[in-house]
């Protein structure tokens, strides 16, 4: 069954609101792949609750991994992401600004 739009924008939304999930967003759009054990220690996570987080990002379609050996390395799923990510934190920064 298909979401409405305001639906999907929700969801979005609530992933977002979580600050290690948005964080993982923020530092893979300016890297271009990382390990879990490393964002977890740039997260100061647990490897278990990142691994948990990337899950979630990675189900929503917003990180790929791809496995070198035991090791999975995240990367954004597409640049048109890392574009939303820096147009809506432009966005903001421009809104709170006197």
């Amino acid at each position: 069954r298909r979401h409405s739009f305001p639906t999907r924008r929700s969801s979005d939304l609530k992933l977002l609101a979580n600050p290690a999930r948005l964080k993982i967003l923020l530092v893979l759009s300016r890297t271009e792949q990382m390990c879990v054990s490393d964002l977890a220690a740039v997260l100061e996570l647990s490897i278990a609750a990142t691994s948990h987080q990337l899950k979630l990002l990675k189900d929503r379609g917003w990180l790929r991994g791809k496995g070198d050996g035991k090791l999975i390395y995240y990367s954004l799923a597409n640049e048109g992401l890392k574009d939303a990510l820096e147009g809506d934190l432009r966005l903001l920064s421009e809104a709170a600004s006197p």
